[in-house]
């Protein structure tokens, strides 16, 4: 009788053992190669429980869902996707929770920018109020005239009617894509 409760505990581990682990709801996400250029990148969940967002990661960076908008699908090389203890172990309690979606585009991106401000929009004294407004909201800013560095003081120079636009990088993810720091603020100057 011992032999026989010994051989169905042991037989009940090795079933407990041997459980397959239930289908990942993100698993089996395809992004067709010929995807539109001008879609966002929208992962759906296939399960019925809203238990959460993934931690997703972008070129290295964590991101936020909103970020993927500003994914074009045709830049995308890889999308991974981690749960469990792979998860966990790589990425901590964040990714342990609800998994990780890695995406890794095939060159460095420039990201969409937060807002644009057009010619129309463009006050003469932008640069004044730049100057003696907390702009960056406690943020150091950063201006680039065509997406190269300069001072404020030398774009105080320029005439507004010479800019075709001003593109300003607020959310972290953007700014770290950029090259700088998620505790800066980007105002990139566009000339016409």
């Amino acid at each position: 009788m011992r032999l026989l409760s010994l051989a169905f505990c042991l037989l009940l581990s090795c079933c407990l053992a041997a459980q397959v682990e239930p289908k990942s709801e993100w698993e089996g996400l395809t992004i067709p190669p010929d995807a539109p250029s001008q879609q966002p990148v929208i992962l759906h969940s296939h399960s019925s429980l809203d238990t959460g967002d993934p931690l997703y990661i972008i070129n290295g960076y964590p991101a936020e869902k909103a970020d993927l908008q500003d994914l074009n699908p045709a830049s995308i090389e890889s999308i991974n996707v981690l749960k469990g203890e792979s998860a966990l172990v790589l990425y901590g309690s964040q990714g342990g929770k609800n998994g990780v979606i890695i995406i890794q585009t095939k060159d460095d991106i420039t990201p969409r920018a937060d807002y644009t401000l057009t010619p129309e929009e463009i006050p003469a004294d932008i640069f004044s109020l730049y100057e003696t407004k907390d702009f960056g909201a406690g943020k150091q800013v950063v201006y680039l005239l065509q997406g190269n560095p300069i001072k404020l003081r030398k774009l105080k120079k320029l005439a507004t009617t010479d800019i075709a636009s001003i593109k300003v990088y607020e959310r972290a993810l953007k700014v770290r894509l950029m090259g700088y720091s998620e505790q800066e603020v980007i105002v990139d100057v566009i000339l016409r």
